[in-house]
């Protein structure tokens, strides 16, 4: 069952696991994309080119639709490539392909071949074959499309050529298919081994590793996001939090038991806003919040955050304690974030003092 399961990761994935391909997917469309935009734009200019050369020199006139067909498909592709936005490109993959074959197909080879039926069309069999590959994400899929590609164009190809070349051109295009088959699964391999490798370190880099949620430093980069967009928003709500008794727990029943009250504050705020705001671990006992939802939502999840503060049990810590402060932006007169955080960190400590003031605890000692 191993090997079935390796060689189904290998054949679908390129080697990597189900989890890394979901971690680069936007990565891939963005490169995809990049990738599209400049061999569109590359092949268009070339064939441009080729017609214009094609009306000087008599080598190549007879090919001179087949350029400007070639030249005209790219130009669309190029041109649509430009237009759409990496984030919509998820949705638009399966007409943009969908497209850049009809076009090839349409342009190139009805109006460039059906003139010419004793010559060849090598340069139609690679431009059907190499199409789909900025798209690679599956390898699977790939390979489905360039068989596709093969097969429109054999069947063109039998009405508009004479039988010796209708044969040489199936013969080339079967030989394109298998080839780009095989260097589109190794090229894919080698991008997505480095893609991985990237968006793990970039992952590693804002991510915390006892906890699992984003640290500071994302922490950081999401105030510095939202400050250059304040269009994208209607209101901001965070969300300062702090441990109570952490220090005491460490010294007590040692870090293994700390360590569980961090896991377990973890889990109860991600449980309470349930991935309707960012979590954030920034410091080593203090979680920050980003809601960009309504106040009232906001505060009905803070709601859910007291009830499961109050139910968690851990097997070495037997009670989690929080400091909970939380302010929306619409109520902070300057509409800074810097006045924003310190409205929320002002208010959370307030409840921290509340809460050893009726403990009768002094947190300065052990």
């Amino acid at each position: 069952m191993a090997t079935e399961k390796g060689f189904i990761r290998e054949v679908f994935y390129c080697g990597i696991t189900a989890e890394e391909n979901e971690l680069i997917k936007d990565a891939m469309r963005a490169y995809n994309l990049s990738a599209l935009r400049s061999i569109s734009s590359i092949v268009a200019a070339l064939m441009l080119l080729l017609f214009i050369a094609s009306f000087v020199f008599d080598d190549i006139r007879d090919y001179h639709m087949q350029y400007l067909g070639t030249f005209i498909s790219c130009a669309v592709v190029a041109c649509l490539s430009h237009l759409v936005k990496p984030e919509k490109l998820k949705d638009l993959i399966l007409p943009l392909i969908i497209l850049m074959v009809t076009t090839i197909l349409c342009f190139g080879i009805v109006l460039g071949v059906k003139d010419n039926p004793e010559d060849a069309s090598t340069i139609f069999i690679a431009m059907l074959i190499v199409a789909p590959l900025p798209f690679n994400i599956y390898p699977i899929y790939t390979g489905i499309l360039e068989l596709f590609s093969c097969i429109a164009f054999i069947a063109i190809e039998s009405m508009v050529k004479t039988p010796e070349v209708f044969f040489t051109d199936s013969l080339n295009a079967i030989c394109f298919t298998v080839g780009g088959v095989i260097l589109g699964w190794l090229q894919l391999k080698s991008r997505l081994r480095g893609l991985v490798s990237t968006a793990t370190m970039e992952h590693m880099s804002v991510t915390d590793t006892l906890t699992g949620l984003k640290n500071r430093r994302a922490f950081e980069d999401c105030l510095l996001a939202l400050s250059k967009d304040p269009a994208a928003w209607n209101d901001i709500t965070l969300v300062s939090i702090d441990l109570n008794g952490l220090k005491t727990v460490n010294d007590t029943k040692m870090h293994e038991a700390g360590d569980e009250l961090l896991k377990g504050a973890a889990y109860c705020i991600t449980t309470a806003f349930s991935n309707r705001a960012s979590v954030f671990r920034v410091g080593g006992d203090e979680f920050a919040v980003i809601s960009l939802e309504s106040k009232d939502l906001v505060a009905k999840d803070l709601d859910v955050l007291s009830a499961l503060v109050k139910r968690w049990h851990g097997e070495k810590a037997s009670v989690l304690s929080m400091a909970v402060g939380a302010k929306s932006l619409s109520d902070v007169p300057s509409g800074s974030l810097d006045d924003l955080r310190r409205e929320a960190d002002h208010a959370m400590y307030a409840e921290k003092a509340r809460f050893y003031c009726e403990s009768g605890r002094d947190r300065r000692q052990r």
